[in-house]
């Protein structure tokens, strides 16, 4: 009888201390943010632009490599600045750069449904993935 109980008690511990490691690894997964790279996220911009702003085939193939130099681009950026380099004014430059570029590839209605979501991402930040 007595080496049922430490039998028991002994797997009881051994079954917590597994059911914490699993948890443990779960948590700290859950924690880590994939990073994506640039090509990624110029695939991922792009095909919300398709769903949003209703994008033909020759706009699609144009806007996705817009996206790609721009996000190459900000990829260079964000290493300048982990290095300590005050990156705002290029940033603010590519953003400018990107905005002039794009209007120029879409429609009137186009640019008014990108100006519509543009205004509410600023208003709404947390609301939508970049």
């Amino acid at each position: 009888m007595y080496m049922k109980k430490k039998l028991v008690l002994v797997v009881g511990i051994i079954a917590v201390f597994g059911l914490s490691i699993v948890i443990g690894q779960s948590v700290i997964q859950s924690n880590q943010r994939t990073r994506l790279n640039p090509e990624q996220k110029a695939e991922i911009q792009t095909k919300k632009m398709i769903e949003l702003f209703d994008l033909n085939d020759a706009q699609q193939n144009t806007v996705y490599a817009l996206n790609l130099d721009y996000q190459n681009k900000l990829y260079a950026l964000n290493v300048d600045k982990k290095k300590g380099v005050d990156t705002k004014a290029s940033k603010d430059a590519l953003d400018i750069t990107y905005d002039e570029k794009l209007v120029a590839l879409l429609t009137g209605t186009q640019v008014d449904k990108w100006k519509e979501y543009k205004k509410y991402k600023e208003e709404h930040p947390k609301s939508i993935k970049k």
